[in-house]
């Protein structure tokens, strides 16, 4: 896969209320939104529920506070983790699932 097409920008939260939201720097308008608990890549259709699904809250890394940290805006205490090669959110509380939340930022 092209470099591009795996790469996201910070911007405000569609949600609001000081959250964030990844929008896809190849698609703009396409952002990282959870569904059933697991992301996915999708179009914003403009709804309340898009907004919420696709806005977080920043925060320091859970592992590592060199990192970051997002906690799903309409599912607090669900933090962006990845498992088995794909994302998701879930609630963490080992070392290792905290690691699995803390993402670096280049």
């Amino acid at each position: 896969m092209p470099l591009p097409r795996s790469q996201f920008r910070i911007v405000s939260g569609l949600a609001g209320g000081g959250s964030v939201s990844l929008e896809s720097t190849n698609f703009p308008g396409y952002y990282l939104r959870h569904r059933g608990y697991a992301l996915y890549v999708e179009k914003n259709d403009g709804s309340a529920l898009f907004g919420g699904d696709a806005s977080f809250r920043r925060q320091a890394g859970l592992a590592d506070s060199a990192g970051i940290s997002l906690e799903s805006q309409n599912f607090p205490g669900r933090h962006v983790r990845h498992r088995d090669g794909l994302l998701y959110i879930e609630a963490v509380s080992s070392s290792a699932e905290r690691a699995s939340a803390t993402f670096h930022l280049e």
